[in-house]
C-alpha cells in the first residue's frame, strides 16, 4: 500500500492566475470615464431642467445700487433654483436657512438680555453703591465742632469712630466683591458672544437682500415671459412671491434685531468696563488711602486726596465716566 497521500487535482496541471493590475471586467472592455456633462439635466419624463436666462447685467438694470459681489451672489442663486421640480422644493423653502438662522440669533440675545447673571451683578453693584456712600470721607472723618442738639444726641448714642464705621462697612463690601467676581468671568463671555453675533447680523443681512433680489428676478421673469408649462411655472412664481414678501419681513425684523442689539452690546461692554475698572483700580486704591487715614494723624491734604479717590470711584459706579 502506498504512503504517499492523495492528491485530488495534481498542481503540475493546474495554472494558477497571477493577480494584475487592471480591475477585472466581467463583461466587454473597461472604458475611461466620460467628463462631467454641461448640458441640462434629463428629468423625469424626457423633460430639460431649464434654468432661466440671466446675467449681471439683467440684475444691474433692476438693482442699480446693488454691489457686484450681492449682484454675482443673487445670480448664483438664481441658477441654483429647480423650476421643474414638481414638488417646489426650491421654491416653498426658498430663503429658509435664513429665516433659522435670524430666529436662533435673536434668541441669544434674548437670553442674554435676561441672563439672571446680568441682572444679580446689576443689583450687587447697586449695592455696592449705597455701602461706599456710607464711607464718604468727608462724613466719616469730620471734625467740624457739633452743634448743642448733636452734642445732645451723642450723649445718647455716641458717635462712631472712623475706624469702627470702617469695620462696619468694609466686610459687607468684600461681600459685595466677591459676588461680582463669581460672574466677572461669566458677563466677559456673554461680552464675546454678543460680538460674534454683530458679524452674523451683517452677512445675515447681505444673503437676505441676494436672496430678495433673486427672487423678484425669477417672479418677473415668469411672468413676463410665456414658458412651457405656463401654470406649473405661474404657480412657483405665486409661491416665490409669497417667499419675497417673507423674507422682506424677516429683513425688517432683522434691522430692528440689529438695532437693539447694538443697546444691548452697549450697556454690556459699560458693564464688564465698570466692573474691570472699579474692582482692580478704583477699590484697591481707595482701600490703601482709607487705611492710611484710619492710621495716620488728622491731615487736611491726605484727605482732600483721599476724598477725590472716592468721587473717582462713585463717579464710576454711576457710569458717568468710564
Amino acid at each position: 500500500m502506498s504512503s504517499k497521500p492523495k492528491v485530488l487535482f495534481d498542481h503540475t496541471q493546474a495554472s494558477v492566475t497571477q493577480p494584475t493590475k487592471k480591475p477585472s471586467v466581467l463583461f466587454g472592455t473597461a472604458q475611461a470615464l466620460l467628463p462631467k456633462s454641461t448640458a441640462p439635466k434629463i428629468l423625469t419624463g424626457g423633460v430639460l431642467r431649464q434654468r432661466l436666462p440671466c446675467s449681471i447685467d439683467d440684475l444691474q438694470k433692476l438693482n442699480p445700487s446693488a454691489e457686484a459681489d450681492t449682484l454675482a451672489a443673487a445670480l448664483r442663486i438664481i441658477h441654483s433654483i429647480n423650476l421643474d421640480d414638481p414638488h417646489f422644493e426650491d421654491i416653498v423653502r426658498f430663503g429658509e436657512d435664513l429665516q433659522i438662522e435670524h430666529g436662533q440669533m435673536t434668541e441669544t440675545a434674548l437670553n442674554i438680555a435676561n441672563n439672571e447673571h446680568v441682572t444679580q451683578v446689576q443689583t450687587v453693584l447697586n449695592q455696592l453703591f449705597g455701602i461706599i456712600k456710607h464711607l464718604d470721607p468727608e462724613q466719616v472723618f469730620a471734625n467740624k465742632q457739633p452743634s448743642t442738639v448733636r452734642k445732645l444726641t451723642n450723649l445718647i448714642v455716641p458717635k462712631a469712630t472712623p475706624r469702627q464705621v470702617f469695620d462696619v462697612y468694609y466686610p459687607q463690601l468684600m461681600a459685595c466683591i466677591e459676588q461680582v467676581k463669581q460672574r466677572e468671568q461669566t458677563l466677559i463671555e456673554l461680552d464675546t458672544t454678543l460680538s460674534k453675533l454683530k458679524s452674523r447680523h451683517t452677512k445675515l443681512l447681505h444673503q437676505m437682500v441676494c436672496y430678495i433680489i433673486a427672487a423678484n428676478f425669477t417672479v418677473q421673469y415668469i411672468r413676463q415671459n410665456q414658458l412651457n408649462r405656463t401654470e406649473h411655472y405661474n404657480a412657483q412664481a405665486n409661491a416665490l412671491e409669497h417667499r419675497a414678501n417673507s423674507l422682506l419681513e424677516t429683513q425688517t425684523a432683522l434691522h430692528m434685531s440689529q438695532t437693539t442689539h447694538d443697546v444691548l452690546t452697549e450697556h454690556l461692554h459699560a458693564l464688564n468696563t465698570t466692573i474691570s475698572t472699579v474692582l482692580h483700580q478704583d477699590l484697591p486704591v481707595f482701600y490703601t488711602a482709607y487705611t492710611a487715614a484710619l492710621m495716620a494723624k488728622p491731615n487736611q491734604n491726605s484727605r482732600m486726596s483721599l476724598r477725590r479717590i472716592y468721587l473717582k470711584l462713585i463717579e464710576h459706579l454711576n457710569g458717568e465716566k468710564i
